[in-house]
């Protein structure tokens, strides 16, 4: 690992910390119907997050490092695992922080899904960051409880997001084809 890597994960991380206050408050109750569109583009962000393997491929490589921390592999082993993972968690953040940029059209559920994900991915970020930093420090005296636990962590909230992310995405769906039918009863009722 290398200072461009830790710079890389701390940029991923200060884009994740942009107040979502301000955003928030600049969220539209309704969408017009000229945005639709966007909130189309937006719908289909959140669902690449999850789709696209972000939220599930952090997940798994985090898996794969809490399994080689716990069996005590080869550097070689959790320096491939880190590297991997650190990639997953770049792309997840730059997915979180576009959909993050596009908070005005994301429907009142999607940005509180969005608000759900943001720190549960800062904290993916930063543990990802401290195993990083922990590796680079100790060299061969690995892994520790302390490298256990930053993995562990990470695994941890990962899995958080990608269920958070499913149930999100579950939830606006049966909303949606419940609006659906609402709109057909009342059309068949006139």
């Amino acid at each position: 690992m290398s200072k461009k890597t830790i710079s890389t994960l701390s940029t991923i991380l200060m884009a994740l910390t942009l107040p979502l206050a301000q955003a928030a408050a600049n969220a539209a109750a309704t969408v017009p119907v000229a945005d639709l569109s966007k909130e189309s583009q937006a719908t289909n962000s959140l669902k690449d997050v999850q789709a696209a393997a972000a939220a599930a491929a952090v997940q798994s490589e985090a898996d794969h490092l809490k399994s080689v921390a716990e069996m005590r592999l080869s550097r070689e082993a959790n320096a491939d695992s880190l590297t991997a993972l650190r990639e997953e968690v770049n792309q997840m953040g730059k997915v979180i922080s576009s959909l993050n940029a596009e908070r005005q059209y994301l429907s009142p559920t999607q940005s509180r899904a969005l608000d759900t994900l943001v720190p549960l991915a800062q904290s993916v970020a930063a543990n990802t960051e401290n195993a990083i930093e922990y590796f680079d420090q100790n060299g061969v005296r690995m892994p520790s409880a302390v490298y256990q636990d930053y993995a562990t962590h990470v695994y941890d909230d990962s899995q958080k997001i990608k269920q958070t992310l499913s149930d999100y995405l579950k939830y606006e769906k049966t909303r949606n084809q419940e609006a659906k039918l609402e709109q057909r009863v009342q059309a068949d009722g006139e």
